[in-house]
């Protein structure tokens, strides 16, 4: 593998991979697309009870109501998509201190949950980063695109990479080996 430079326009493409796969976000979405069917489901369930002649009318407005809702959280998530800051993200040197892999049941689908079971690859890095490794890294790269198995196996203490970390929460948004990549303002 050929080593690599990294610019800010590549940065602002994994920050998006992050943003896209951060866990309060996945539960935003699976929030947004389960809330129809319950808004219908008590809706129905509440005209059934109460109104005799099952009027068709304020189901309808509950369920565009919750079309909307879904509109909006999409709207939200493209949002913060497009409008990402390399302001709000540092870029720091870090020293490998250890890895690690935790073993998780994977929920696949809306209604079941699946009998697999998945794992996490994690990077700690000294000074007290975590970085949470995700299964596409570095989409825009000719020569280094890699899976996060990759990304674990090749990681040796003391190695180091460069950090792009959230400024308000700290979370590690993406690591860059320093051995595949360099990075220039």
């Amino acid at each position: 593998m050929k080593k690599e430079t990294v610019t800010p326009a590549e940065m602002k493409e994994d920050i998006a991979v992050f943003i896209k796969h951060c866990p309060e976000l996945e539960k935003e979405k699976y929030r947004a697309a389960n809330l129809p069917c319950m808004i219908v489901a008590i809706a129905i369930l509440v005209l059934q009870l109460f109104a005799p002649g099952f009027l068709l009318l304020p189901l309808a407005c509950v369920f565009f109501l919750a079309v909307a809702v879904i509109i909006f959280v999409n709207l939200r998530i493209r949002m913060r998509l497009k409008n990402i800051s390399l302001e709000d993200y540092e870029v720091t040197r870090a020293v490998l201190s250890n890895k690690e892999e935790e073993q998780h049941k994977q929920d696949k689908g809306r209604f079941f949950l699946s009998r697999r079971t998945a794992v996490r690859y994690l990077l700690h890095f000294e000074g007290g980063a975590t970085w949470d490794i995700p299964d596409k890294l570095y989409p825009w790269s000719m020569e280094n695109k890699t899976g996060s198995y990759f990304i674990y196996e090749n990681a040796h203490r003391g190695d180091g990479y460069i950090l792009v970390t959230e400024k308000q929460t700290g979370r590690v948004a993406v690591a860059y080996p320093e051995e595949y990549f360099t990075y220039k303002r």
